[in-house]
């Protein structure tokens, strides 16, 4: 740093040591002889005074980004321009510093205002700006002056010369920048005023001088990870300034890398927070697409409830402390099935349910999560609930849906744990897991991310229809947004598990001329009882029970004989049919003959499946009884001796046509 001293014995000047000393010598009138005369003492003039009393002195404060080019002024107190990569400094971005001017003429001698000199004082203040002798027994303190817009500040009237013509030394220090943003201060600026203008031919009444700061923007490290604590690659968030729900988005979305982290570079003084959006693994709340793997998190949309934000002041922030992991937790599961190895029933029977998922690892706030050194839980679950819906054929009768919720070896307590909504017979049940102040339970709570169960039954009722799915839907609602922020979206997870009753056709006729199948011709008043193959039991007939509901089920008797409310029997076009029944192997069983046949000397396996009743017809055939009519006239003998040549010959012109298309070549 380059000093001006006013005058070159200014010290002196100060300290009284300028004078002068005048020689007379006289010479003896007549003797010739040389007389010594004492000189006279010369009492010095006071000094008159031409510096300023008082300058001003302003401060232009500097900014350089780290790693870039700082511009060298010369000190001097003239007005200059920045160069290479330093600018005016900017207190919106990179936070207020303030300045304070001490008058160390007290604490300095004449011998300490050289280059070297002033250097080292310079040293001594920057290696301990409170401690030193120079600021710690100053004469003088002036207020700190803070600059907080623009970029320069002015000290005024500061002592530069007194009556006698003393000078005074001044240390301009920085006494406030912000921590993080600031990693360089400025150096101490000493300066012996008043100064010399550039010109040599008067003082400065304003002297400029330019300290400056390194600065540089802060960067904000998020880690993503899953509630399994692995990384979430690819996870993606939106920086935003200002309030939460409120604020501007700042550049692009932030993707995580393979380590989950994703960083927020070129903060400055603001109020900052990041808003998750949805990815190739994270599902976003608002919407209904697929799930995926995790769920968006309440605490980190673009609302009030956000808790990802934070602020760098205008006194700056410790850099370490710009961290965070935030964590992502899966989305809800949901299965059903029905509780058997089959997946047919008999009408009037119960159908089993099991509906298997996991309650949400943060189903009551989840925790792991931290923001900036502290931890914290996120938002509870505000709806959680499951609503069975019956379709035609089936039918929810609580008395015999036997509800019952479980996890591991644990029953959950129906009005504590959970609240069961009986929605009717034609629409089925609906249990919500939140009840208590809009919390689940102390018991629920214990169990998240544990599996649980929903086991329940469902009547099969005469209107199903036979070969048709019957869709019994479960729909489990979720919401994990606070109740507080809004309208909120209540995503929903959807299954139907499908549930049959079988069933079969028959077609009865005679077996045909000679027993050929020729000019068969259905037979009605044909009886028939069916024999479950699996049990041995006869069908007899649907019948309500004396159970909850009114649905007629399906009857069982140990014998043909005592099926009497279970025959079928042919209609004019000889079909007779049977539903309602579960998938298996059944047993014909003929109890009546039509009229002029005899009884079928074996019974008839048949299957019942799907399809059967819609697709498949079974025919059964019955002999007609042995012997000519004896009608007691020729005319009827003729007759049916006719009828007999009759048919001898269609069996053998259809024989023919049938040897015919076995033995043409094509």
């Amino acid at each position: 740093m380059e000093l001006k001293i006013n005058k070159a014995k200014a010290f002196a000047l100060s300290a009284g040591l300028l004078f002068s000393v005048g020689v007379l010598t006289q010479l003896a009138p007549t003797s010739g002889t040389v007389q010594t005369v004492r000189a006279a003492t010369v009492t010095p003039t006071a000094a008159t005074r031409v510096a300023p009393a008082t300058v001003n002195v302003t401060l232009h404060k500097g900014m350089t980004l780290t790693g870039k080019t700082q511009a060298a002024i010369t000190a001097d107190g003239e007005a200059h321009s920045w160069s290479g990569d330093t600018t005016d400094y900017d207190a919106s971005k990179y936070g207020s510093v303030g300045f304070t001017a001490y008058d160390i003429t007290n604490t300095v001698s004449s011998s300490d205002l050289t280059d070297a000199g002033i250097k080292a004082i310079d040293a001594a203040i920057k290696a301990d700006p409170t401690g030193n002798k120079y600021t710690s027994k100053a004469q003088t303190k002036t207020s700190q002056q803070v600059i907080s817009s623009r970029s320069s500040t002015t000290f005024s009237n500061l002592a530069a010369s007194d009556d006698n013509g003393d000078q005074h030394v001044w240390v301009f220090l920085e006494t406030k920048h912000s921590k993080g943003l600031v990693t360089q201060q400025a150096d101490p600026v000493t300066v012996i005023l008043p100064v010399t203008n550039k010109a040599g031919d008067k003082f400065q009444t304003t002297s400029n001088f330019y300290p400056k700061n390194t600065v540089t923007p802060l960067t904000f490290t998020l880690t993503k990870d899953g509630e399994d604590g692995k990384a979430l690659a690819g996870a993606k968030f939106q920086l935003y300034s200002g309030k939460p729900g409120s604020g501007k988005a700042i550049g692009s979305a932030i993707t995580a890398d393979a380590k989950g982290q994703l960083k927020a570079t070129g903060l400055t003084v603001g109020s900052y927070y990041f808003v998750e959006l949805a990815s190739d693994k994270v599902s976003d709340i608002d919407t209904d697409d697929a799930a995926k793997t995790y769920l968006l998190g309440a605490d980190a949309r673009n609302d009030t409830a956000n808790k990802l934000g934070f602020t760098i002041g205008d006194d700056g922030i410790d850099p370490a402390s710009l961290n965070g992991t935030y964590i992502n937790y899966a989305t809800p599961g949901l299965t059903k099935t029905v509780d058997d190895k089959k997946n047919s029933f008999t009408q009037g029977s119960l159908v089993p349910f099991d509906s298997t998922q996991k309650f949400p690892t943060d189903l009551a706030g989840g925790k792991g999560s931290t923001f900036m050194g502290q931890s914290f839980v996120t938002e509870p679950y505000g709806v959680y609930n499951l609503t069975d819906t019956v379709p035609a054929g089936l039918s929810w009768v609580a008395a015999e849906g036997g509800l019952k919720i479980t996890s591991g070896d644990k029953t959950l307590v129906e009005g504590t744990d959970y609240k069961l909504t009986d929605l009717g017979t034609d629409k089925g049940w609906k249990v919500d897991f939140i009840v208590n102040n809009g919390q689940v339970s102390k018991s629920v709570a214990a169990l998240a991310g544990q599996s649980y169960s929903i086991k329940y039954k469902m009547v099969l009722t005469a209107d199903a229809v036979t070969d048709a799915a019957l869709n019994n839907q479960i729909d489990l609602a979720y919401q994990n947004h606070p109740t507080n922020t809004g309208v909120q979206h209540v995503r929903h997870i959807i299954h139907k598990v499908p549930v049959y009753t079988y069933g079969a056709k028959f077609l009865k006729e005679s077996s045909g001329v000679f027993g050929s199948g020729i000019a068969a011709t259905p037979l009605s008043g044909a009886k028939y009882v069916i024999q479950d193959k699996a049990t041995g039991k006869y069908f007899n007939g649907f019948k309500d029970g004396s159970d909850e509901d009114s649905v007629p089920e399906a009857q069982w008797a140990a014998s043909a004989d005592a099926a009497t409310a279970g025959v079928l029997t042919s209609d004019k076009d000889g079909k007779f049919e049977i539903h309602g029944l579960t998938a298996g192997t059944y047993v014909l069983h003929e109890v009546g003959a039509p009229t002029g046949y005899e009884l079928a000397n074996k019974d008839q396996e048949f299957t019942v499946g799907p399809n059967t009743y819609t697709n498949d017809l079974v025919t059964l055939k019955d002999d007609q009884k042995p012997g000519l009519p004896d009608t007691g006239s020729t005319e009827g003998q003729i007759e049916y001796a006719i009828a007999a040549i009759g048919a001898m010959t269609i069996v053998v012109a259809v024989s023919y046509v049938i040897y015919k298309r076995k033995h043409t070549v094509a």
